[in-house]
C-alpha cells in the first residue's frame, strides 16, 4: 500500500526546507480539524513573498494524504481579504480549484508563485479592474456561507430579482421584505440533517408575496406533491450580513428587522429525526455573478435545536445556511445552450422500450416543451435489465412510469401519455382519432416501435402531414441498429424505399444492413412473446443518436447531409466487439417502391 504524506518524514522535511529557503520558520502542529494530516504553522514577515499587508501573515498549511499529487490548503488566519479568501475558514484561493491548475511543486515554490498575486488581487474592489483580470472568476458570497448540504431549498426567480442591484454599501439595511410559501416533499420527521444523513430535506418555494400579501410573479412554482406547507419571510438587503455571522446572528438580525420596520420572522415549527427546526428565512442580497459584475443572490437561513443537547450547552442552536437552487429557465438550462430551441418544440414518441425510453428521458432532460409518448406495455421484472427506470416501477404501464419520473425530475417538460397498441382490435374507439390527437401540434415524430406495420403506417402519415419522421431500430445481440430521418421536401425516399435499399438484392445502391445476431432470439419462461438479447449500453447508442439528430434538426444551422445512419458494435467474421461505428447514407427513391409519385412528389 502506498504511504500517505504523513508517513514520509524525508518528504516532510523537504517541504519545511522549501519554506526555510524563503526565510520562514515552519513548525508542525496538531490541529483539531485535521487530526490525521500534516499541518505546518509559520509567519510571513512584511515584504517577504509579497506580503504587503503591513503585518506578519499567520499561515496554516494543511497537506493532503496524496501530496504532491494534490495541492496543500493554505489558511491566512489573520487575513481578511475581500476576494480570494474564504471568509469563514480563511482558506486562501491561491489557484483555481481544478487540479489541472496544480503543478507538482514544493510548498515554498507554490507560495512564491501564487501568494503575491493573491495578496494584490485579493484586495481589489473596483469592478472594472476585477473584470479585466485574465481568467478571473466570480466569487459569490453565498458559496462560502451555504455550508449545509442536507437542508435544500429550490425556487423560481421572482421579478424582484430583476431589479437593478444598488451600488456597494457599507451599511446593512433591509430595503424590502415579504413572505414565501414553502413545501417539502418528504415528511421531515423521517429525515436526519446531521453528519449521518443520506437523504436531504428539500423545500421548494412555490409562492412569493410582497409586504402587502400580493403575489409576486415568479417563473416557476411546484414540481412535487407537497407533504408539509409553511409560510416564511424573505428580506432584501443592501449587502450580505457577513458582519453579523456568528453565535448571535439571529439576535443581531432581529434587531435589524426591528430597526428597519421589516416584516417579523415566521416560525417554522417542524422537526426532523435529530433537530427541532424553529425558524427559517430567506435573504436576497447583491453578490458577484461574473467577475466584476453583480446581481441578486439568495440564501435561506434556518435555526435548529439539536434533540440531543450537550449538557454543557443545553440551549445550543445550530444555524443552517442553504443556497437556494435556481429553477428559473435561464439558470436551469444555461449549461446546454446547444439545445435552447428544444424549449419551444413538441415531439411525439411511439414505443418507449429499451430504445424509446432513454430517448424520452434525454428529451425531457434537455428541456423539450411537450413530449407525447405512446406505448401499450407494462414493465416486468425481466425488462428492467435494459429499461432505464428499473424495478421500482414493476407493474406500471411504461407510459405512466415515465410520466411520473419525468414530471417529478424534469418539470419544464409537459408529458402527455397515450396508452395504446396500434392495430389492436380491443380499442373501442376510432384509432385514427387517437392518432390525430397524438400527431396534433407535433414538430417531429419518433418511431421506436420496431414494428414494420407501425413504421409503414406512421411514416406515410408523417409524409402526408409534412411532419419530419425519425426511425430508430436495434438489432439482435445489440450488434447494431439504424436511425433514419425522412424530412418533408428534403428526403427523396420513404420508409418503403428504405426497406428496399436494405433488403432487396435487386435494388441499386443498397444501404449497408446493420449486423444482426441470428442466434439472438429468446423467449422468457412464462412469456408468450419472443424477444431478443442485447445490452442497454449497446442500444443506448441508437437512443442518443436520435436525440443528436433532433438537436441538429431543431438548431439554427441544420447541417446533417445524410438520411440514414447504420450502427455496428461488432466487426469481422467472428463478430468481435468494437467501439460503436456509424456509417451514413442518403435515402434515394427506390425503383421498386409501390408509391411512385404518390409519396415522392
Amino acid at each position: 500500500m502506498s504511504k500517505s504524506f504523513k508517513d514520509k518524514p524525508e518528504s516532510i522535511e523537504n517541504e519545511m526546507n522549501s519554506l526555510r529557503a524563503h526565510g520562514l520558520e515552519p513548525k508542525i502542529i496538531e490541529h483539531k480539524d485535521y487530526p490525521n494530516r500534516v499541518v505546518f504553522e509559520c509567519k510571513i514577515p512584511i515584504e517577504i513573498l509579497g506580503n504587503n499587508t503591513g503585518e506578519a501573515i499567520e499561515l496554516e498549511i494543511v497537506f493532503p494524504d496524496n501530496f504532491p499529487h494534490f495541492r496543500p490548503h493554505v489558511f491566512g488566519k489573520n487575513l481578511k481579504l475581500p476576494r480570494h479568501q474564504n471568509p469563514i475558514s480563511k482558506d486562501l484561493c491561491l489557484s483555481p480549484r481544478e487540479t489541472l491548475h496544480w503543478d507538482i511543486q514544493s510548498i515554498g515554490s507554490y507560495l512564491q508563485n501564487q501568494l503575491p498575486k493573491v495578496l494584490t488581487e485579493g484586495l481589489e474592489t473596483d469592478p472594472a479592474i476585477i473584470a479585466a483580470i485574465p481568467n478571473e472568476q466570480a466569487e459569490p458570497v453565498s458559496e462560502y456561507y451555504s455550508i449545509c448540504q442536507t437542508l435544500i431549498f429550490t425556487s423560481g426567480k421572482p421579478v424582484i430579482m430583476n431589479e437593478t442591484v444598488p451600488d456597494p454599501s457599507s451599511k446593512l439595511q433591509i430595503v424590502d421584505s415579504g413572505k414565501i410559501k414553502v413545501e417539502t416533499k418528504l415528511n421531515p420527521i423521517t429525515v436526519e440533517l446531521g453528519e449521518n444523513s443520506t437523504e436531504p430535506l428539500v423545500f421548494n418555494i412555490y409562492e412569493w408575496l410582497n409586504s402587502k400579501a400580493e403575489i409576486i410573479e415568479s417563473d416557476f412554482q411546484s414540481y412535487f406533491p407537497a407533504n408539509k406547507k409553511k409560510t416564511l419571510t424573505w428580506y432584501q438587503l443592501s449587502k450580505f450580513p457577513d458582519e453579523l455571522y456568528g453565535e448571535n446572528f439571529i439576535l443581531d438580525f432581529l434587531k435589524i428587522i426591528q430597526r428597519d420596520n421589516a416584516l417579523p420572522l415566521q416560525t417554522l415549527q417542524l422537526q426532523t429525526k435529530d433537530f427541532y427546526l424553529l425558524q427559517s428565512f430567506c435573504i436576497i442580497f447583491p453578490e458577484e455573478h461574473t467577475a466584476g459584475d453583480r446581481g441578486w443572490g439568495r440564501m435561506q437561513f434556518t435555526v435548529g435545536q439539536p434533540k440531543k443537547k450537550p449538557k454543557s450547552s443545553p440551549h445550543l442552536k445550530t444555524l443552517f445556511g442553504s443556497k437556494i437552487q435556481a429553477l428559473s429557465k435561464p439558470e436551469y438550462f444555461n449549461r446546454i445552450p446547444q439545445v435552447r430551441n428544444f424549449q419551444e418544440k413538441t415531439v411525439g414518441l411511439l414505443g418507449i422500450g429499451a430504445i424509446g425510453a432513454p430517448i424520452a428521458i434525454e428529451l425531457a432532460k434537455n428541456g423539450i416543451k411537450v413530449l407525447k409518448i405512446l406505448d401499450y406495455d407494462r414493465l416486468e421484472a425481466q425488462n428492467s435489465v435494459r429499461w432505464p427506470l428499473g424495478m421500482d416501477y414493476i407493474g406500471n404501464t411504461k407510459v405512466d412510469a415515465l410520466n411520473k419520473f419525468l414530471s417529478l425530475n424534469y418539470p419544464f417538460t409537459k408529458v402527455s401519455t397515450f396508452q395504446h397498441k396500434i392495430g389492436d382490435l380491443s380499442y373501442k374507439k376510432d384509432e385514427n382519432e387517437l392518432l390525430a390527437d397524438f400527431f396534433n401540434e407535433c414538430d417531429v415524430i419518433i418511431d421506436a416501435t420496431v414494428e414494420n406495420g407501425v413504421n409503414h403506417l406512421i411514416s406515410n402519415r408523417c409524409r402526408n402531414l409534412n411532419i419530419p419522421y425519425i426511425l430508430a431500430e436495434g438489432r439482435r445481440g445489440g450488434w447494431g441498429g439504424l436511425v433514419a430521418r425522412i424530412l418533408p421536401g428534403q428526403t427523396q425516399g420513404c420508409w418503403t424505399c428504405l426497406q428496399n435499399k436494405l433488403y432487396n438484392e435487386a435494388e441499386e445502391e443498397l444501404i449497408t444492413k446493420p449486423p444482426d445476431d441470428h442466434n439472438g432470439d429468446m423467449q422468457q419462461a412464462g412469456c408468450g412473446d419472443i424477444t431478443f438479447t442485447g445490452t442497454h449500453f449497446d442500444l443506448f447508442n441508437i437512443s442518443f443518436a436520435v436525440v443528436k439528430i433532433l438537436a441538429n434538426l431543431f438548431s439554427d444551422d441544420e447541417n446533417f447531409a445524410w438520411d440514414v445512419a447504420v450502427l455496428k458494435t461488432v466487426s469481422g467474421e467472428d463478430n468481435k466487439a468494437i467501439l460503436p461505428e456509424w456509417k451514413t447514407h442518403s435515402l434515394a427513391v427506390s425503383k421498386h417502391c409501390p408509391y411512385e409519385d404518390d409519396l415522392h412528389s
